[in-house]
């Protein structure tokens, strides 16, 4: 099993890969990502992601977002072994 930053490190690439598969980096004006370990016994992550787009974009950037979050609860999801850890968007 990887380390438990290797796991934060892979699910932040996991949420930036998403995002910007599907918009442009020069169409977005704010990225922030978090990837917390909120519980290392239990396994508990929490994902934050402050998204804004270009608003002449039609891109519902929270939606986008959301999208992305799990993604990144995929990548923990397999790295940690299984099951659904905790979500925050």
């Amino acid at each position: 099993m990887p380390s438990l930053k290797e796991i934060c490190e892979a699910a932040e690439e996991a949420v930036r890969s998403y995002i910007l598969s599907k918009v442009r980096l020069s169409d977005v004006t704010r990225l922030d990502i978090e990837v917390k370990l909120l519980d290392s016994e239990r396994l508990l992550f929490e994902i934050s992601v402050d998204l804004e787009v270009n608003p002449l974009l039609d891109i519902d950037a929270e939606k986008l977002a959301e999208e992305a979050i799990d993604k990144g609860f995929e990548v923990i999801g397999k790295a940690a072994g299984g099951g659904r850890p905790h979500e925050s968007k």
